[in-house]
């Protein structure tokens, strides 16, 4: 019995002996995809291989994305300043925007009266200048009221200037076209058209560029005054109040009797048809009661 089982187990070690060998000898070759010498040739060929180039010119968008956009600021200012000597107000203010480098964009005087002079003044001031200048109004006379408005144009002076770089490329393009010109008598006329109309574009859109770097290197600010003497107003204030008065009644006494008397013409010009007819009526009735009083 003994000898029987161990028949059987030397057999079932023979068995699977001879299946892993048979494993291995049908791995091993699989193993060997490509002999060593041909692998490493292969790999040194890789590694002295150049690095591949870009060619032609990298996209001006690119660049535009790093560019750093400066804030487009136009700012303007209102100054109300009452002033005892107008004449010499307005000069000083005239040499302070010159010494800052700025101009009288527009001056006006009324002078009809020596106790209500009046001016209006507009000057164009450096922007970094600005305000200095409002400090100088504010400390050297009777500011009465001063306001400050800032309009930023940042986004519409990108979308511009992207426009503009457009359209110079594509007038670029339209040259290349006319300096190597192969085609028909019609077609270089059609791109000639086509390069009017770009430049015209350009042009147009250069000129509200320097609009826009012009209102924000320059800033305005209108400046109102009005002349008033303190002596004299205390002696005449009683009378001159006076006479307002007797004036402003006299014009309301006057604008009353105009309108009164338009309201009198608008309704005789209404009344007048129903006037008409009630006169026929009055007219027949009394017509009727002198036949009756006859036939009596």
């Amino acid at each position: 019995m003994r000898k029987s089982f161990l028949i059987i187990g030397l057999c079932v070690v023979t068995i699977f002996g001879c299946g892993e060998s048979a494993k291995k000898a049908q791995i091993a070759p699989a193993k060997q995809v490509a002999p060593t010498e041909a692998r490493d040739k292969l790999m040194e060929t890789e590694a002295n291989a150049p690095a591949p180039t870009v060619t032609g010119k990298i996209p001006e968008s690119t660049t535009f994305a790093k560019t750093i956009i400066q804030q487009k600021i136009i700012r303007t200012a209102e100054v109300d300043i009452e002033s005892s000597n107008l004449v010499g107000d307005l000069s000083k203010i005239e040499s302070k925007v010159k010494d800052l480098g700025g101009y009288v964009a527009r001056s006006t005087e009324d002078r009809r009266t020596e106790a209500s002079k009046t001016a209006h003044l507009e000057v164009k001031i450096p922007a970094e200048r600005l305000d200095n200048f409002l400090d100088f109004l504010e400390k050297g006379f009777q500011v009465e009221g001063i306001s400050t408005n800032s309009e930023d144009i940042t986004e519409e002076y990108v979308d511009i200037s992207a426009r503009l770089a457009n359209s110079k490329n594509e007038e670029k393009r339209l040259l290349d076209l006319l300096e190597n010109r192969t085609g028909k008598l019609d077609d270089v006329l059609m791109v000639e058209r086509e390069l009017a109309r770009v430049r015209e574009n350009v042009e147009v859109l250069e000129g509200r560029l320097r609009y826009y770097d012009n209102r924000v290197g320059l800033s305005t600010v209108t400046i109102e005054m009005r002349q008033y003497r303190p002596g004299e107003e205390v002696g005449t204030s009683w009378l001159h109040q006076i006479g307002n008065d007797i004036k402003d009644t006299f014009l309301t006494s006057i604008e009353l009797l105009g309108r009164s008397i338009k309201a009198l013409v608008l309704f005789l010009s209404g009344a007048l048809p129903w006037l008409v007819i009630l006169w026929l009526i009055i007219f027949i009735i009394r017509r009727m009661r002198r036949k009756r009083k006859r036939n009596k």
